[in-house]
């Protein structure tokens, strides 16, 4: 006995649809960092993977034949599932994320696109797997595109930028230990009746290590949030070590926030600029008007 291959319910029709559009425009927005990308992405992902798949095989199962068919058929979709929820993760920059990333292009390579271009090509007129075949290629397509996007943005300049980090670190740690070893002198030193150089001395000292106090917790937060690490290792941590060297979504809604809601808080850009220009300008008070320039 045949059994005949069925056209998708009108559910099925619509799953995918909800599942596409806001794929899309979460990786449109994604891509010209528009609030909400993120949330429509994530539901774009959910409604495929948890509702268009599970009524998909159901439907599709009604249709095979064999034991070996339907039980290929729960295996391709199952695959399929993590396939859409490791791009999720790669586009969001989750943990594991570089795992999914790895092992999703490697099923993609060797087994997805052959087997899927294989039986699209076979696929009868009125056949569910015809039907759904070209929907399924875009929604992949798109996650592939917004994946490779977010993945291979700023690499081409990273290391330089790294190296830079890493000259700058050295550079401070230098420059503290000498001037450790400046103030432990001044300390020891009496300038009778110049006392103003010594209360300078201690002026720059104190709006030096307000600015450094600043930027050190900054880094900490950035790294805290990017990386789900503690406290105490963002405090220590080297940029050379930093795992996701090339996520700018939260440092971007720390630091700038968005067009709806600007950051201002201790955290945000506009603080840093102003304790910049703090330090600057006190810096300048503390130096002879014709030595300024």
């Amino acid at each position: 006995m045949t059994v005949t291959e069925t056209k998708p319910s009108r559910i099925l029709n619509a799953l995918i649809w909800i599942a596409i559009i806001p794929s899309l425009l979460g990786e449109f927005f994604k891509v010209q960092h528009w609030p909400f990308a993120s949330l429509l992405i994530m539901i774009g992902t959910f409604v495929f993977a948890f509702f268009y798949l599970p009524l998909f095989t159901i439907e599709s199962w009604k249709t095979k034949e064999t034991k070996k068919a339907k039980w290929l058929l729960f295996f391709q979709n199952f695959i399929v599932l993590i396939f859409s929820v490791g791009f999720l993760f790669k586009i969001m920059h989750w943990p594991a994320a570089g795992i999914f990333y790895f092992s999703n292009n490697f099923i993609l390579l060797f087994f997805v696109v052959p087997f899927a271009l294989y039986h699209l090509a076979k696929a009868r007129k009125t056949s569910l797997n015809k039907t759904h075949g070209l929907l399924l290629v875009i929604y992949f397509f798109c996650h592939c595109f917004a994946s490779l996007m977010n993945s291979n943005t700023g690499r081409i300049n990273i290391d330089t930028v790294l190296q830079q980090g890493l000259n700058t670190e050295e550079a401070f740690k230098a420059a503290s230990s000498r001037n450790k070893q400046l103030y432990a002198t001044l300390n020891n030193v009496k300038l009778e009746g110049n006392s103003e150089i010594i209360s300078k001395a201690d002026h720059l000292k104190a709006i030096s290590d307000s600015a450094i106090t600043h930027i050190k917790n900054l880094k900490s937060q950035l790294l805290i949030s990017t990386d789900q690490i503690s406290k105490a290792q963002a405090d220590t941590l080297s940029s050379l070590y930093i795992e996701n060297k090339v996520n700018y979504d939260f440092p971007n809604m720390i630091l700038i926030g968005d067009m709806y809601s600007p950051n201002k808080d201790k955290y945000s850009a506009v603080k840093l600029k102003s304790v910049i220009n703090t330090y600057r300008d006190s810096l300048l008070s503390l130096i002879q008007e014709q030595n300024r320039a």
